[in-house]
């Protein structure tokens, strides 16, 4: 039974240096997670002030972006006054056109009539010149 008891102890040695030999272990990796956990601070602290930079950039685009929609916006209503003042500017431009039209088609036909009424006038100027060289030629005056 000694034999037994001594082989017992011996396994309750070996098992209590195993087992110091794996808490050594373990802590041995506790001891390398933990600086691995402190990496994984300073990375996250990193990570922070890129996170930090991508909200400032996420912010500097909004704004960009607002401030362009702004300016499309003013651009937009200006073309669109400016397109609007030039129809109302060629609508009066039509309307001198068409009056000054009507005007020249006035005079054009004044013209025309005053032409003929020219015309008639002479032709009877003539007739009646003929017809006093021939009452003077009759009576003998020259």
């Amino acid at each position: 039974m000694k034999k037994e008891e001594d082989k017992i102890d011996k396994l309750e040695k070996s098992i209590v240096k195993l087992s110091k030999a794996v808490k050594a272990g373990f802590s041995a990796v506790d001891k390398r997670f933990e600086g691995v956990d402190k990496r994984f601070d300073v990375v996250d602290k990193r990570f922070d002030g890129v996170d930090k930079k991508f909200d400032d950039v996420d912010k500097s685009i909004g704004d960009l972006a607002a401030s362009t929609a702004v300016g499309f916006e003013k651009m937009h209503k200006y073309v669109d006054n400016r397109f609007e003042m030039v129809d109302i500017a060629l609508l009066e431009l039509r309307k001198d056109a068409r009056w000054t039209r009507d005007v020249l088609d006035k005079h054009a036909g004044w013209n025309l009539t005053l032409d003929q009424e020219r015309i008639f006038t002479i032709s009877r100027i003539d007739r009646l010149e003929g017809e006093i060289n021939k009452v003077k030629a009759k009576i003998g005056v020259k």
